[in-house]
This record gives structure tokens, C-alpha cells and sequence, in this order.
């Protein structure tokens, strides 16, 4: 029973016109396509989930260069690993964050540029209890 409640969920949300099959802890406030609805206002926060990891499968391969999040708390570790789409090495690109101000938004580059993306994980932890605050998810 407790694994069951703990399984992560899968959900379709459409972003700029294009399908993303997203895997995501279970939330207790929200739904996971507010996380891309490009409004800063809502929000989403997972029931118990530190780190939250969040998987992202596109419909087709999209360059990623940029991955944004917008966070509400002062200190987080994010990892971001982008699968390419010919099925070469993946690339991983991590950091940590500390004393932001409320609400902040951060965002990690590809070292090399554009990746044309296949699938990407983005795992987020912070000091504290399970529950990871999120904006806004943005792949550019």
C-alpha cells in the first residue's frame, strides 16, 4: 500500500504546441502542468519528495540549452541530465544554490550548447522537509 502511494506519477502536458510525458513525485498542492503554464503565480509542491525528480520524455527531439526553474526557497542542489537524441553520451550539468532571495529564478546551461533532447531529469533537493516549492519549469 505505501509504495503505491509513494509511485510517481505520469502526466501529458502540452508546451508551446508539443506533447511532454512527465513522471513527477505525487504533489499535495497543484498539478504538474502548472509548472509550465508560464505564470509565476501558481505553483506546485510535492507531497513528500526530497529530492523531487522529475522526468521529461518529448514528443520530438528539441535543442535544450538552457533549463530554468523557478524556486521559491533560499538554498537547492539541481541536477539536469539531458538523454541527446541520437543516443550519445548523456550530458549532466549540476549545481548548487545558496542564499537566494525569495522566489528566484536559476538556471543551468549546457556546457556545450544546444543538446537536441530526447528525455531530460531534473532532480531537485533542498535542506528541510519533503516539500520541493516550484514555480515554473522552462526549457529554451
Amino acid at each position: 500500500e505505501l509504495e503505491r502511494l509513494n509511485a510517481p506519477e505520469r502526466t501529458v502536458v502540452v508546451v508551446d504546441g508539443a506533447e511532454i510525458e512527465v513522471v513527477h513525485p505525487k504533489l499535495d498542492i497543484g498539478h504538474i502542468d502548472d509548472a509550465f503554464d508560464s505564470r509565476s503565480q501558481t505553483l506546485v509542491r510535492t507531497r513528500d519528495a526530497n529530492p523531487c525528480v522529475i522526468e521529461l520524455a518529448l514528443s520530438e527531439p528539441t535543442p535544450v540549452s538552457v533549463v530554468s526553474l523557478h524556486l521559491t526557497a533560499e538554498q537547492y542542489d539541481v541536477a539536469v541530465t539531458v538523454a541527446p537524441a541520437d543516443g550519445g553520451e548523456q550530458v549532466v550539468v549540476e549545481e548548487g544554490f545558496a542564499e537566494l532571495p525569495a522566489n528566484s529564478w536559476i538556471t543551468l546551461e549546457m556546457p556545450r550548447g544546444p543538446v537536441p533532447a530526447r528525455s531530460l531529469t531534473i532532480s531537485i533537493s533542498r535542506p528541510g522537509d519533503g516539500h520541493i516549492h516550484i514555480r515554473e519549469i522552462r526549457l529554451r
